[in-house]
């Protein structure tokens, strides 16, 4: 089956797989737009007196389908994905519009601001070079996903705070967080754990920088006691290749010829345009960290 009758046949016959408690729920399917303008279809299971449900996408469901999964597994896998979602149930309305219920919940992610118009246009952000800083509530993580809300200008203004102030929150919740800076070779040792000896070529002057969750890494950019420690690892001038909006690659300057920039550039582009989701890509620019102001800069 097509896409269209793909939807229609889980909005049908999901309920025959989920409990009795799910007897009265609201069944329906809505456009979401996501990261770089990336539209997902979220199926929302919303049961009575509950005003919010996770979004469970579709998309890569169809994906499996057509890749020859069965739709009965389909479904029985969307059924569990909303169940557990009980386990931890997600905090009603008034609790994610009371400031006091979610500061500590505070997080920030980087995303590409020309990339993102749309996206960006009911919600608050900072711009950082050609970047735009967004924030969310980061609600409970489990093995079924990470589970978080966007703020948006509405909630903002029912926070009663500006921008700036929704900023310095997020940033200061991210300095209880552990910055992850890898070598390249240490970072695909712990992938692959099992094999010796085969990492040993890999360039050591090359860094990968994340958080520990590995979600939405490439906001530890915004940490500048992080860049500052970088700096004092591999100098004070360093270039920063956007890997995606979890994680970057921190390159030395000394050892980067000016000539080099452009290839550099031309690896980003080539990576996002093959090996990174389209929903993932953060920048097809390089940028440099200077030390003097702790700001970014697009480099190339």
């Amino acid at each position: 089956m097509d896409y269209e009758k793909f939807k229609e046949a889980v909005i049908e016959h999901v309920q025959e797989y989920l409990p009795d408690t799910y007897a009265d729920a609201e069944i329906s399917i809505h456009s979401v737009i996501k990261n770089n303008s990336v539209r997902l279809d979220g199926l929302m299971i919303k049961i009575p007196d509950s005003n919010i449900a996770p979004n469970i996408y579709l998309n890569h469901y169809y994906d499996q389908y057509k890749n020859g999964k069965d739709f009965d597994e389909i479904l029985n896998e969307i059924a569990s994905v909303r169940t557990h979602s009980c386990d931890n149930p997600f905090p009603e309305v008034g609790n994610l519009t009371c400031l006091e219920q979610i500061r500590d919940r505070i997080q920030a992610k980087l995303v590409n601001r020309t990339k993102n118009k749309e996206y960006l246009q009911d919600k608050p952000f900072t711009q950082i070079a050609d970047l735009a800083v967004i924030y969310y509530i980061s609600l409970k993580e489990s093995d079924y996903g990470h589970a978080s809300v966007i703020i948006t200008d509405n909630m903002l203004s029912l926070y009663g705070i500006s921008v700036e102030d929704l900023h310095s929150i997020a940033l200061s919740n991210m300095r209880g967080k552990e910055a992850q800076f890898l070598t390249m070779a240490e970072v695909l040792r712990g992938l692959m754990p099992d094999v010796e000896d085969t990492f040993d070529h890999v360039d050591t002057t090359m860094y990968v920088l994340t958080n520990a969750d590995k979600l939405n890494g490439a906001a530890m950019l915004l940490d500048i006691d992080t860049m500052d420690r970088i700096a004092e690892k591999i100098g004070t001038s360093y270039y920063i290749l956007p890997s995606s909006v979890h994680e970057t690659i921190i390159v030395p300057a000394s050892i980067t010829e000016s000539s080099s920039l452009e290839n550099l550039a031309e690896m980003v582009i080539e990576i996002n345009g093959t090996q990174v989701a389209p929903d993932e890509v953060l920048s097809d620019h390089v940028y440099r960290y200077n030390y003097t102001d702790h700001t970014l800069e697009i480099a190339a």
